[in-house]
């Protein structure tokens, strides 16, 4: 009943607003071509400002007609807004009465003394208090008594979940910025707020931590966060792994050092790309492995620059002779296969060409012959077959022939024990070794006597 008879004294309120003698200037709303509402009313001085009592209308619409109300009331002094203001919103069809939004006085244009600002809850039960405090000079003072929200001083809203049923809540302004927020039980809203975003701002930088030294500037920048012991925690983990990892590493330098220095002061004839397959073993994530890669990766990058003039190039066998003459040593799966296939096939190809100058039998044909024959011999640590064996024979022969009488000795010598596996069957290098010398018939200087003391050594 209470509420339904505040309606009423609004509405009558309203009523007599409308049957007041109306300011004498008035301003129309057009619409269609025609004036069909009026928008403002007003008085003007002497001089043509505002001056008197001043009324706004506006309009509200549903699908059953129009309601026009008046929004705002007031007056001017000489073009400025002086005393009471009052603002309306209308809220209820049934009734077509107004609510006060907001109400307050002017002073030369500005707000001034007590105010009070009213928001509608809904259309049956009227208003709640917004907001009320005091004004000087157009700036908020002292304390304002809030039931939704607060405009904090660094200019964003907190509202509050209790704020749209509940007053109580207040705000302290100086000079028009809110210094303290207050609720219905006295906390700080805006000391409270400024410590929930501090609380996250530890939160996040305690995160973004990854170092020692990230966590003791955390710990001297916010010494009683909520993160302080586990900062602790952290720092201590992460200086025992320090030191473990300074005791790893001193272990991997002991063991690596001597083997970089013998690696480096051994001549490359003398290196493989297995030299250091145990320190791998040993330190498979070892914190040196670059190290170790870029000396190995020196054997990879020649052997990659022979693969390429060999496969693209157009290169013979010879280019592989230079390979093994810097790297004999050599042994790995994959690179002793390609060089053996690529041996081999070019082994072949020399076969018969080898054989076409033996058998024209003269010194520049010879010579021809023996140059060949020297890079597949130096190829033959890859070789331990047929091909090799034979070609060794041929390389005997020919340096006998040519007068090189020791050198062909001491390869008879080595070879002296070996087989020959043919796809035949296996013969003794003896057997192989007398054939050939009676096929070629070369005439060999000092024949008999160096004959001799051939078949001492293969007789053996």
């Amino acid at each position: 009943m209470k509420k339904i008879y505040l309606s009423f004294l609004l509405f009558h309120y309203c009523v007599l607003l409308f049957a007041q003698t109306p300011p004498a200037q008035t301003w129309y709303q057009n619409s269609d071509g025609i004036n069909t509402s009026v928008k403002e009313r007003w008085n003007e001085d002497e001089n043509g400002f505002k001056h008197g009592k001043y009324i706004r209308y506006d309009i509200a619409s549903n699908q059953i007609k129009d309601v026009y109300f008046v929004k705002e009331v007031g007056n001017y002094s000489h073009g400025k807004k002086q005393g009471e203001w009052i603002g309306y919103t209308c809220c209820n069809y049934r009734e077509e009465s107004s609510i006060i939004s907001y109400q307050g006085n002017f002073l030369n244009d500005k707000k001034t003394g007590i105010w009070k600002e009213f928001i509608q809850q809904d259309f049956l039960h009227g208003t709640n208090i917004y907001q009320e405090g005091t004004y000087v000079n157009n700036v908020r003072e002292g304390e304002w008594k809030n039931t939704m929200g607060v405009m904090l001083g660094d200019g964003t809203v907190r509202t509050y979940a209790e704020a749209s049923t509940r007053k109580g809540f207040k705000t302290i302004y100086r000079n028009g910025e809110a210094i303290n927020a207050y609720d219905d039980k006295g906390i700080d809203l805006i000391e409270n707020d400024k410590q929930e975003n501090l609380n996250k701002t530890i939160e996040t930088e305690f995160n973004n931590c990854y170092s020692i030294e990230n966590y003791k500037n955390f710990r001297a920048k916010y010494p009683n966060s909520d993160f302080d012991s586990e900062a602790t925690i952290r720092i201590n983990k992460l200086e025992s792994e320090k030191q473990k990892l300074i005791l790893a590493k001193s272990e991997e330098d002991e063991y690596l050092n001597p083997l970089l220095q013998k690696w480096d002061s051994m001549p490359d004839t003398s290196k493989t790309v297995t030299f250091f397959k145990d320190y791998y073993k040993e330190f498979p994530n070892g914190y040196r492995k670059d190290d170790v890669k870029k000396r190995t990766d020196i054997i990879w990058n020649y052997y990659d620059e022979i693969k390429s003039k060999y496969e693209r190039e157009g290169e013979d066998i010879g280019i592989l002779n230079a390979f093994f003459q810097r790297y004999p040593n050599i042994t790995t799966p994959s690179l002793d296969e390609w060089l053996e296939s690529k041996i081999e096939k070019n082994a072949s190809v020399y076969k018969s060409q080898i054989e076409s100058l033996i058998s024209k039998n003269t010194d520049e044909s010879l010579k021809l012959a023996l140059s060949k024959l020297d890079v597949i011999n130096r190829c033959n640590r890859l070789l331990h077959n047929s091909y090799s064996l034979i070609f060794s024979i041929q390389h005997s022969l020919l340096n006998w022939k040519l007068g090189n009488t020791e050198l062909a000795l001491k390869e008879i010598n080595i070879h002296k024990n070996d087989i020959v596996d043919f796809s035949s069957g296996k013969e003794k290098y003896s057997s192989v070794f007398k054939k050939y010398y009676k096929e070629y018939k070369l005439g060999y200087p000092n024949e008999k006597e160096v004959w001799k003391q051939i078949l001492l050594i293969i007789n053996q």
